[in-house]
């Protein structure tokens, strides 16, 4: 073993009250198997000093993205993160729900305690062989800093288990289909339920929780109302497509100003909604818009999102008709993303035209002092800055 590694590590622990020469046995073993100590970590240095590590918003706050099914059984239960990479850290489902959350805790646990670990170590070394962090060291939102300790309880819950039913037929959707196969496994739902139930009584589910809800579309899904008694009056994100107006939702929305929906309207004109979600209902869906913000607290709690497609919804008619909408309903706030099929695999000049489309849409949007967010894990830190500044040239050059 490296002698200065070595030396290092011995000074971690004795840093933490913790004589490695006493225990040598312990230090023998290569740096490369390095997180076999983790245990050893828990056991001998308090893990809750170390304040600078490497995590993720979603990490830190324990949040849990249920997400899908198959034809055998359950697999995959849930993600501990947005999954900007195939195979995200997370857990699968156990023989029984007790040892689902036990396994759900411990996996958790470990992300965490083997982040300390390196961060204690050094970050930058050589042999840092991750095991539970392997892929979310490959992630750009998987960032060293202080983070703060949180209660260890659940602060967020995704519920996107697919397949699931929705009306519309979006052409970048990863998920099409009807869901009507979700029907011949209602028992993968229903441990799905259980699982939430036991973590709600076992005091796990903090009271700020958030509901992500975007498991297709809820207003048609078989399962609506079992989801809708879950959230109850907490703080929910409801992704829906507004082809319904949905009472329950209104409702949500009414009584809790943090809630919102997410919308993604990616038009601006009927043609265009036409192309990209392939049903021909946009005034039936502005009219939806407008029912429920007449019962929204705050304008803000209409979330509407963009998804730049080039070639198709990045013309100048679109982009000022969706101005004129966010107008009409008093929003000042886009989301914008672009193909989530395409994340990690333009080529420059894809990269180029998407710049493009973004910067013409921000320019706009910059003239008529309405604020945006570029989604961070579909554009590269490079495309959303260029795409900024080639909206600032516009906007100086007064196109």
């Amino acid at each position: 073993m490296n002698k200065i590694i070595k030396q290092k590590i011995k000074n971690i622990f004795k840093r933490f009250g913790y004589d490695i020469v006493k225990n040598s046995s312990s230090i023998e073993a290569p740096v490369e198997m390095l997180y076999n100590l983790i245990e050893q970590l828990r056991s001998n240095i308090d893990l809750t000093k170390v304040e600078q590590y490497r995590s993720c918003e979603s990490i830190n706050k324990f949040e849990l993205f249920f997400e899908t099914y198959n034809d055998i059984g359950m697999g995959r239960l849930l993600r501990f993160c947005c999954s900007a990479f195939a195979y995200p850290p997370g857990s699968n489902y156990c023989a029984t729900t007790e040892e689902t959350i036990d396994e759900i805790i411990y996996n958790h646990n470990n992300i965490i305690n083997e982040s300390k670990m390196f961060s204690l170590l050094g970050q930058e070394s050589a042999y840092e062989i991750r095991k539970f962090t392997f892929i979310c060291s490959k992630c750009n939102l998987f960032q060293l800093k202080d983070w703060k300790e949180v209660d260890g309880r659940i602060h967020k819950i995704c519920f996107n288990m697919h397949p699931s039913p929705c009306q519309s037929r979006c052409i970048y959707c990863t998920q099409r289909g009807s869901g009507k196969d979700m029907l011949k496994h209602p028992h993968n739902y229903e441990k799905v339920f259980i699982i939430i139930e036991q973590l709600k009584n076992n005091n796990m589910i903090a009271e700020d929780v958030i509901w992500q809800i975007a498991s297709g579309e809820i207003t048609i899904h078989p399962f609506k109302e079992r989801i809708y008694n879950l959230i109850g009056s907490q703080t929910a994100h409801f992704s829906t497509n507004c082809f319904i107006f949905d009472k329950n939702i209104s409702m949500n929305l009414a009584i809790n100003k943090n809630s919102y929906i997410n919308f993604s309207i990616d038009s601006g004109t009927s043609e265009t909604w036409k192309k990209v979600k392939r049903v021909n209902n946009f005034n039936i869906i502005l009219d939806n818009l407008h029912k429920y913000s007449a019962n929204c607290i705050s304008p803000d709690q209409i979330m509407l999102k963009y998804i730049v497609l080039p070639g198709i919804n990045d013309n100048l008619e679109d982009y000022h008709s969706i101005v004129e909408i966010m107008k009409s309903l008093n929003i000042k706030y886009l989301g914008i993303d672009c193909d989530i099929r395409e994340r990690y695999k333009r080529g420059e000049e894809q990269s180029k035209t998407l710049i493009k489309a973004t910067g013409h849409l921000l320019a706009i949007l910059k003239k008529n002092d309405i604020s945006y967010y570029l989604n961070h894990s579909l554009f590269s830190p490079n495309e959303s800055q260029n795409a900024n500044d080639f909206a600032d040239e516009l906007c100086g050059k007064g196109i």
